[in-house]
């Protein structure tokens, strides 16, 4: 009987025979076979890479955790610089903007030589920026000698633009053809030219003539007839006062000292509602151009 037959017609002994085949080749295999080695997860290359990984995909806060632990597992090696600027970075995208301002002005005295220093009044700036202070940013960002002149020139323009000087904005991203500016800068800015702004002090003077005008001259036509009528009820209760009982009429010293603190506070009114109309009309400006600006 031939092999082939062996197996399809098996006897005792030709089962025997391809039990043993089957058991040779499955020993053979696992010998083969080596466990994979054991990856140490917690050195310090792997944690940068972890960190990096973290960084990218968002997730900021835990990234600056890791990248401290990088620094202080492996303090000395040639990349430390732009590590620490990542971690002050990190920092920045998790909007801890306190923090990232700590590393930024320890990094000029840890790392007195690296290439990035000279820019750390710029991103500081960047940094203030995002806080609202806009005065204290635009005072770093005009320091000289930064290579990032495009980035340095947007960050003046922006300053410019949230103290509502659009003029000296205007002049910021109109004059520069920095490499890398945003080429729409100066498009937007100058949109600008078209906000009707309403001025304070016109507002005042029209709500002392006729209580009220001053507020519907800023669209709040609402508060304009209430400060209108009030202000009418109040001044003829204090003259039908006087008139019924003369100058000692006590409901007509009453009514005419509440109308008189009410014309008054209407006209203060005015000029608020003008300086609240311009804010609102600024910040819809500036969510409308849509522009960002962040670390590198």
């Amino acid at each position: 009987m031939t092999l082939p037959q062996y197996i399809k017609h098996p006897t005792l002994i030709g089962r025997l025979v391809i039990y043993l085949l089957l058991l040779t080749t499955s020993i053979g295999i696992a010998q083969d076979k080596k466990p994979p080695a054991a990856v140490n997860y917690y050195t310090a290359e792997n944690i940068l890479k972890f960190a990096d990984y973290l960084y990218d995909n968002g997730d900021c806060r835990r990234a600056a955790g890791e990248y401290r632990r990088y620094l202080f597992l492996a303090p000395e090696t040639p990349r430390s610089d732009s590590i620490y600027y990542r971690l002050a970075a990190a920092f920045f995208c998790g909007q801890d903007y306190d923090r990232c301002l700590q590393i930024l002005d320890t990094f000029p005295l840890l790392y007195p030589s690296s290439s990035i220093s000279p820019n750390i009044p710029l991103y500081k700036a960047i940094v203030l920026f995002h806080t609202g202070k806009y005065s204290e940013s635009l005072k770093l960002a005009r320091q000289y000698g930064v290579d990032d002149k495009a980035r340095q020139s947007e960050i003046i323009a922006l300053d410019y633009l949230y103290r509502r000087d659009y003029e000296n904005a205007q002049k910021a991203a109109c004059s520069t053809d920095t490499e890398n500016f945003p080429a729409d800068l100066c498009r937007k800015l100058h949109r600008a030219d078209s906000l009707k702004f309403k001025s304070r002090t016109l507002a005042g003077g029209l709500s002392a003539i006729i209580p009220g005008l001053g507020k519907m001259y800023c669209n709040r036509f609402g508060d304009g007839v209430y400060s209108l009528l009030i202000t009418g009820l109040l001044t003829w209760q204090a003259y039908d006062g006087f008139e019924e009982d003369g100058s000692s009429s006590t409901r007509g010293w009453i009514f005419a000292a509440v109308g008189g603190a009410f014309y008054l506070g209407n006209i203060y009114g005015a000029a608020v509602a003008a300086g609240m109309y311009n804010c609102r009309l600024h910040n819809e400006f500036v969510k409308g151009l849509k522009i960002e600006i962040t670390l590198p």
